[in-house]
């Protein structure tokens, strides 16, 4: 076990919306508790807002600050100097390159410990001349600045600091935690595609992930048009969209428009995921780009034959065993004929016994918490 060294933690996130930076750092922060009671744990949220995990990290008893950074505003600046001027340990922010502020601010106010923590694999927004430049300058601000800099994926490290990553001691990759208990064990299929009012005697293809561009959407829509009209199955077979922003009428009215509503169902947001994923036959995953995807990760542990998407970060997020099952995102026929014949396969691989060994909660979430304290 790590000793307790610093006890005055600060986390900067986006906001508490409901997404894999937020759900890891929620369980995370569960953990740490648990195992260091009297550590005093700030959370901004420098977004301007909080979100729908609020309630949640209210039940940790950490405080709750809201502040709106924006870009470079010297207002908002001085006003994260304050509050992080109160005797602070460690600071990090789990923003990746848009670390590069709250990095300087906590130089300024010599706290010793400032970590970079990249949970994307990519930039994720449009590349105008303004963002690329802002960017750029993050990007320094996070090398000169930061005394430790992680990701949950070398991918994002070969993307953001591909010159030197290999030979600066600061950099380390953290990879995800998951309770396996939760997700690997057996529930009643039937019992719970009726909670979730989905038929059962269907295959369900499903997905789970927010309304996001990275999460590739428009290549899942064209693969059900494909399966609609260019290929033939013995058993129905359905889709179902989880997460937030997916039961909303404009994502259906997204489904109408590629004319397959019928052959969807969107649940939305979902508490108990694990139960959900339990529903599925197989997950599907496109994504264009990932920082190391927990919802993939989630799946394997429930058992789930996958077809997921062939790029640098999943491809280290599964078994060298599992290449076979990672399709071009865009290949629309492609990732159709990976579906159909895993559906098919009387024995589909799945890789339970390999997530469940690689992403055990107690052994990565120790991996952070022996950086925060050491």
């Amino acid at each position: 076990m790590v000793k307790s060294v610093y006890k005055n933690l600060a986390f900067i996130v986006v906001s508490l919306e409901s997404g894999g930076t937020e759900n890891y750092l929620l369980r995370f922060l569960t953990y740490l508790q648990g195992e260091n009671p009297n550590m005093k744990i700030t959370i901004i949220c420098k977004g301007g807002k909080t979100g729908s995990l609020l309630p949640e990290y209210e039940k940790l008893k950490v405080n709750i600050e809201v502040l709106k950074l924006g870009y470079i505003n010297w207002r908002n600046i001085k006003k994260l100097k304050n509050k992080l001027n109160h005797d602070y340990d460690v600071v990090c922010d789990l923003t990746g390159n848009f670390a590069g502020i709250s990095m300087l601010v906590g130089k300024w106010n010599n706290i010793s410990k400032r970590i970079s923590f990249y949970r994307a694999s990519t930039n994720h927004f449009s590349p105008t001349i303004f963002n690329l430049a802002y960017n750029k300058l993050m990007n320094r601000l996070v090398r000169k600045y930061a005394t430790v800099i992680l990701s949950n994926s070398t991918a994002a490290f070969k993307y953001f600091h591909p010159s030197l990553y290999k030979k600066d001691q600061r950099f380390k990759v953290i990879k995800n935690g998951v309770y396996v208990d939760v997700f690997s064990k057996s529930l009643n299929k039937a019992a719970l595609r009726k909670k979730y009012g989905l038929p059962l005697e269907t295959i369900l293809v499903g997905h789970v992930g927010r309304l996001n561009a990275a999460k590739n959407f428009e290549t899942f829509f064209k693969v059900i048009q494909h399966f609609k009209t260019k290929i033939e199955h013995k058993k129905p077979v359905q889709f179902v969209f989880c997460g937030r922003g997916t039961d909303t009428e404009a994502f259906k009215d997204r489904l109408e428009n590629f004319k397959i509503k019928e052959y969807c169902f969107s649940l939305g947001q979902q508490e108990k995921v694990y139960e959900v994923l339990q529903c599925y036959d197989l997950f599907y995953f496109p994504s264009v780009t990932e920082g190391q995807p927990n919802a993939l990760i989630e799946a394997m542990i429930s058992g789930l034959p996958f077809v997921a998407s062939n790029i640098a970060a999943i491809k280290e997020s599964v078994p060298k065993e599992a290449y076979g099952q990672l399709v071009d995102p865009l290949d629309v026929g492609g990732s159709a004929v990976k579906i159909l014949n895993t559906i098919n396969a009387s024995h589909p691989l799945t890789f339970q016994n390999w997530a469940i060994t690689e992403y055990e909660a107690k052994k990565r979430f120790e991996d952070f918490k022996k950086v925060l304290l050491d």
